[in-house]
């Protein structure tokens, strides 16, 4: 589809340089591949998305809409429960985006700001297997005025790299464009034994 959309702009320059002004038709059309391409992610290869931590729904929502929009097909992980009464297999996930994010205010001695950081590890994990496919670690730190506005800004700032920066990511390593690694790197200022005991005076 890509090289579709590639080829159009190419066609476009052989419409100026061309005495005819046409280029070579296309053997196939953008949106019927991109129908069947839902259609084959629909039936193999749907996602579910765990979060824990801190800030759990904002997060989860923000990365389900960017998975969905790069194309993949996000459904809700059953219980045990629902599995063991027999669930279909066609409609549980072959893959498990398993994500664990902390929030935590931090003192970097500004008198007049108020500065909060945030850290995540997602690892993409077969359902069955618990096979760990691939793994990304974001973070970063907001500052504000007041400990209030300083959080709300890091949470508005999660559900934008959740939604683009961690939702291609994960796309790219699934569709086999990139290849995420088994353990991703923290990123500066991230704990680095681990986002497991949350930090003192961490906020939900």
């Amino acid at each position: 589809a890509r090289n579709l959309i590639l080829r159009e702009a190419y066609n476009a320059d052989l419409r100026v340089i061309r005495a005819s002004g046409q280029g070579t038709t296309a053997p196939y059309q953008v949106h019927e591949l991109t129908h069947q391409l839902e259609e084959f992610m629909s039936k193999n290869l749907t996602l579910a998305v765990v979060i824990s931590g801190d800030h759990i729904e904002p997060v989860r929502e923000a990365l389900t809409e960017g998975l969905i929009k790069e194309g993949l097909q996000v459904v809700l992980l059953p219980s045990a429960d629902t599995e063991n009464a027999g669930m279909e297999s066609h409609h549980l996930p072959e893959l498990v985006v398993r994500g664990l994010v902390r929030v935590w205010p931090i003192d970097i001695q500004d008198p007049y700001f108020r500065y909060v950081r945030w850290c995540s590890d997602f690892e993409v994990v077969e359902r069955v297997s618990q096979r760990i496919l691939g793994s990304i670690s974001r973070g970063g730190k907001e500052g504000h005025l007041s400990d209030r506005e300083a959080m709300a800004k890091v949470v508005r700032m999660m559900q934008r790299d959740m939604s683009s920066e961690v939702a291609r990511a994960i796309a790219a390593h699934i569709y086999g464009e990139v290849e995420l690694p088994a353990e991703a790197v923290r990123p500066a200022g991230c704990p680095r034994d681990g986002l497991g005991p949350r930090p003192a005076n961490a906020t939900h």
